[in-house]
């Protein structure tokens, strides 16, 4: 296989046919500008397919010479006439993969789209880990499998990968849901802006309630109550997942919920201060409770002292134990 330079009309190039596409990055307005000032330095890769081109690598920079009204520009053109079709299939790819892996790292979503053109040349997920070798890919099978996963996800599930608004486990997660439901709870991070643990708090909690309720995911996200906290324009992020996940947790476990909150109003009650704390068992399920203490000196560890004393003979230190 080699490259042959050409003039090409930029009519003649398909430009609609993306199978070679790689790249996620749409904004080509710098690179016109740049395209405009001195021209175009690094030449397309294009394939010939029937009497037009398609294009393997350079996607960008012929937009954005179209843009500008460049009607010809100079490219290169792959000759395959001496290699077996499936071997210049694959070869092609890997140049497509690699002319944009050399210019920047992939993000996960071209990745993905790399893994899935490639994927069709092997055999299985260990034969392909080999195969990317140097093509700046992971070469771990379990990673390959999730960048599969991960192509086959909704165009706006991308989007919010790409944003930061989830992470790859959470995209993965809400792809495996219906549609719908993957939809809004991505719509919902995307307004929280909350951390990874609180998200899979929100969803975990939101399947629980449908399973025990016999409802979908997208009739508890409905439901009127949490609907207001979701639609309330008058609390914070932080104030609104809170709530969000407190009313989660009550309506998944209304007796945790209750004792958790008798709890809250009792040390508010004891006034234990900053150097004593009263922890109680994991989930209120057992019966063993824990008192810590920090002090730095010996009248910090008199005036704890004086605390455990004083709410030894709380009512709400023996309720607790009856």
């Amino acid at each position: 296989m080699h490259f042959k330079e050409k003039n090409i009309e930029l009519a003649s190039i398909d430009s609609e046919d993306k199978t070679f596409c790689i790249t996620t990055r749409t904004d080509i307005n710098p690179l016109a500008a740049s395209i405009q000032e001195i021209e175009l330095i690094t030449l397309p890769i294009l394939k010939e397919k029937g009497t037009k081109f398609i294009i393997v690598s350079g996607f960008r920079r012929i937009a954005a010479c179209k843009l500008v009204g460049i009607a010809n520009i100079k490219a290169r053109v792959l000759s395959l006439e001496l290699l077996d079709p499936g071997i210049g299939a694959l070869t092609v790819i890997k140049i497509a993969v690699a002319e944009n892996a050399l210019q920047r790292p992939l993000n996960l979503i071209e990745q993905a789209r790399a893994v899935h053109l490639l994927g069709e040349h092997f055999e299985d997920n260990v034969a392909l880990a080999r195969g990317v070798s140097g093509l700046g890919l992971p070469e771990n099978p379990s990673i390959i499998q999730k960048l599969k996963n991960l192509y086959g996800l909704s165009s706006p599930l991308q989007e919010y990968l790409l944003n930061n608004t989830i992470s790859l486990t959470i995209a993965l997660e809400l792809g495996a849901l219906d549609k719908s439901s993957g939809l809004a709870f991505a719509n919902l991070f995307d307004e929280l802006k909350t951390s990874l643990n609180k998200q899979r708090e929100i969803i975990n909690l939101t399947k629980e309630i449908a399973l025990l309720e016999d409802s979908s995911i997208l009739e508890v996200l409905r439901e009127s109550g949490l609907n207001k906290i979701i639609k309330s324009k008058d609390i914070d992020r932080t104030k609104k997942t809170a709530e969000i996940r407190f009313y989660l947790k009550q309506k998944r476990f209304p007796v945790i919920t209750d004792y958790e909150n008798k709890f809250k109003k009792l040390i508010k009650g004891l006034r234990l201060g900053n150097g004593v704390k009263l922890v109680p068992p994991k989930n209120f399920e057992g019966t063993t409770y824990k008192i810590t203490i920090d002090f730095k000196n010996h009248a910090e560890l008199e005036e704890r002292q004086s605390i455990l004393n004083r709410i030894i003979n709380e009512k709400g230190i023996k309720a607790m134990f009856d």
